[in-house]
């Protein structure tokens, strides 16, 4: 009976990371339409790539502030993770 507990547990914990998962991915791809694709038109796929990819490495990542990381951008927030773990 105990396997059963646990396993359940183990159960909710992964749905409860994986609903945290997609409102991650949700919250991006509404922040990638409305800044970025719903405001422009593409004359090829390859360009919407290079645009999309343009907008993730130039904007997203690097000055884009996040709630989820406490108003920092990703990369000022590995950043500082990896100083930690120097530090640790």
């Amino acid at each position: 009976m105990a396997r059963i507990k646990k396993s359940d547990k183990n159960t909710k914990v992964n749905q409860l990371l994986s609903g945290m998962e997609k409102s991650v991915a949700e919250s991006f791809f509404g922040s990638l339409k409305q800044e970025r694709v719903h405001w422009r038109n593409y004359e090829t796929r390859y360009s919407a790539q290079q645009d999309v990819l343009n907008y993730i490495t130039m904007w997203y990542n690097s000055h884009r502030l996040h709630s989820y990381l406490d108003y920092q951008s990703p990369n000022i927030f590995e950043s500082m993770g990896r100083k930690l773990r120097m530090v640790a």
